[in-house]
Formats: C-alpha cells, sequence, structure tokens
C-alpha cells in the first residue's frame, strides 16, 4: 500500500467536489485530511461549494477503528450535508467503513469511477 495522502479537486460542472484517498491510514492521517477538507471549505466561495462529493478510496484503508471514529465526528460537527456522495472502493469493507463516514441523503458506493460520475451528474440534472 501506498504512503497515506490525499487530493481535493473541484469539478464545477458537476457541483461535486472529488476526494481522493491514497494509502493505509493513521489517526494522523485522518486529522491531516481533516486540515486539508477545512482549508479549502473556507477557500471556496459559497456560490461554487459543492452539493455531492465523491470519495476514490480504491487505494486506501480506513478499517482503524480510530480512523474512522475520528471522520464520523468532523463529519458532524463540520461539513455540510451533501446531496449526494459516490463512494467508489475496491473493498466491501472499505465501502460500508465509507457509508458510516457519510451524511448525505443518498449514498451509493461502486467499483469504478465512470458509474459514479454518472450518477451525480444525473442527480445534478434532477434538481438544475
Amino acid at each position: 500500500m501506498t504512503e497515506p495522502s490525499l487530493a481535493i479537486v473541484h469539478d464545477h460542472a458537476l457541483r461535486t467536489v472529488i476526494v481522493t484517498l491514497h494509502g493505509q491510514w493513521t489517526v494522523a492521517t485522518a486529522k491531516a485530511y481533516i486540515a486539508a477538507v477545512t482549508a479549502d471549505m473556507r477557500a471556496t466561495p459559497a456560490r461554487l461549494m459543492p452539493r455531492n462529493l465523491l470519495f476514490d478510496i480504491r487505494d486506501c484503508a480506513l478499517h482503524v477503528r480510530g480512523v474512522v471514529e475520528t471522520l464520523v465526528e468532523f463529519r458532524r460537527n463540520q461539513i455540510g450535508e451533501m446531496e449526494r456522495i459516490a463512494i467508489v472502493s475496491a473493498s466491501a469493507l472499505d465501502a460500508i467503513q465509507a457509508r458510516r463516514i457519510t451524511a448525505a441523503r443518498e449514498t451509493a458506493v461502486f467499483d469504478v469511477i465512470e458509474p459514479a460520475r454518472a450518477w451525480l451528474a444525473e442527480a445534478d440534472v434532477q434538481t438544475g
């Protein structure tokens, strides 16, 4: 497994933030993620705030209990509610853990990214 890292990219056309996670995460990695997401949210103008989230965790391990608890607590206290969250995961266990972290009205798990993006685009068309 690779070193823990993350990338945050905004797709303004889809009104989606794409978060790609890599490596074996620890509580320290989760706290660095929280700091990066918080800084990104503060830097994003309100009119460009995403409505959807795409988590790509195919190359990431989130199953350490402390990591999940840290991310769940952050989600409860800091992240605004997203309309849809798509999770792209290579493992059923990581998909289950990612679902625990999310708070969207609609959450779906995919094993490849293209259907996840299509599902998010479908929501954007429906809500205009």
